[in-house]
């Protein structure tokens, strides 16, 4: 019935409270001017379900890339204190090259990182 009508927000909102992710995705992709609250809404169910990394790039998708940045600070914050050095840093590297990226609009290759990491 509401594809019928199109009544997009409310069939992603009814995908959304399903958790029928790709679904919601595909619908929002009609109504592109719902994706940034669908993604903001998705990332913080994926916060919920403790996927860090990818609730980090889902708030940086929606238009509150400020929440991606808390989250990375977060991580940072928590793995030091926890003494999960090898995470630590992983996290204070994606936070530096975040910084540069916002303040330069510098693209660094991390594929060294990577290879260190075991990605």
């Amino acid at each position: 019935m509401l594809l019928k009508l199109e009544d997009w927000p409310a069939l992603i909102s009814l995908h959304a409270d399903a958790e029928a992710w790709p679904q919601a995705f595909i619908t929002a992709k009609r109504a592109p001017a719902h994706e940034p609250a669908l993604q903001e809404r998705h990332a913080a169910w994926l916060l919920q379900h403790d996927r860090f990394d990818e609730a980090r790039r889902a708030f940086a998708r929606s238009e509150k890339p400020h929440l991606a940045t808390r989250i990375l600070e977060e991580l940072c914050y928590t793995s030091a204190v926890t003494r999960q050095l090898g995470d630590a840093a992983y996290y204070f590297y994606q936070r530096a090259m975040e910084a540069l990226e916002v303040r330069g609009g510098c693209r660094v290759e991390r594929e060294g990182w990577r290879r260190v990491r075991g990605m």
